[in-house]
């Protein structure tokens, strides 16, 4: 790939009350990525620069488009990843939390899926991997 963003998002798409001036466009540049890849090693002004980069060789924002600040936000084990097999672990745990009349995972959205919320959420050692990302929040003039 000619970029490693993953994921761009624009919060005024959101809401327009997340930003007091609407020509000032609150948004986030996510990178998902393993403790030992670079992207995780970089400190916040590298990643500010590699996110910017990207965005400009996106055309997501033009060289009128001034960054006014940014920040860097490391989430470890946001999303899983899912080995062979882990349909067999996840009926345990489905099995043991069907106990509880009360919980209803739900997550983001209300989407999670059994496979995501339970290994993440309840934290259960059942051989899963996950997905750290880093995030690139900036406030971008237009």
């Amino acid at each position: 790939p000619k970029v490693k963003m993953a994921r761009v998002s624009n919060y005024l798409n959101f809401s327009k009350e997340m930003s007091k001036d609407p020509n000032i466009n609150p948004l986030t540049v996510e990178y998902f990525c393993f403790e030992e890849d670079q992207v995780w090693k970089m400190n916040k002004d590298e990643l500010i620069s590699l996110a910017e980069q990207e965005l400009r060789f996106t055309k997501l924002i033009n060289e009128s488009n001034k960054i006014i600040n940014g920040f860097i936000v490391r989430s470890l084990d946001a999303y899983p990843v899912i080995k062979k097999g882990y349909q067999e672990e996840v009926e345990k745990i489905k099995s043991y939390i069907s106990r509880f009349k009360n919980l209803h995972p739900i997550g983001r959205s209300g989407f999670f899926m059994f496979s995501v919320s339970i290994a993440c959420i309840l934290s259960q050692p059942i051989d899963f991997s996950c997905f750290q990302t880093v995030r690139v929040l900036f406030s971008v003039g237009f």
